[in-house]
């Protein structure tokens, strides 16, 4: 199993259970892991045979700044199953962070993060 790894996109959006986070919004950043197969790939150098980076971006992009979700888990499961969709993705793996949440003593951000396979 190969791998393709969008890494540490920033994105700005309303998720949350705080009203402070439903009204003023916060930067999530996202990566995914897009499990696949390379196999053949190096002979045809055929971009329809492998994952563009480009749709799978607006995926992102879509889902996490179209929806609102109360918890990380709901929205990191529903992009898991929008990745899904495409046809070269076998298995998707998707973290979600929160770096500056509103919480005392958190200065690391909280992260969630989920595998799903087709």
């Amino acid at each position: 199993m190969d791998k393709v790894t969008l890494k540490d996109i920033s994105l700005y959006a309303y998720h949350g259970v705080l009203t402070e986070e439903k009204e003023r919004g916060q930067e999530f950043i996202v990566t995914v892991d897009l499990f696949t197969s390379f196999h053949g790939i190096s002979k045809t150098d055929d971009l329809n045979q492998v994952i563009d980076y480009r749709f799978i971006l607006e995926q992102i992009t879509t889902t996490v700044t179209g929806t609102r979700f109360d918890l990380l888990e709901a929205l990191a499961e529903q992009l898991a199953l929008n990745l899904l969709k495409f046809n070269q993705v076998e298995k998707v793996r998707v973290t979600i962070k929160k770096p500056r949440p509103p919480l005392p003593a958190i200065t690391g951000g909280v992260q969630v993060t989920l595998f799903r396979e087709k």
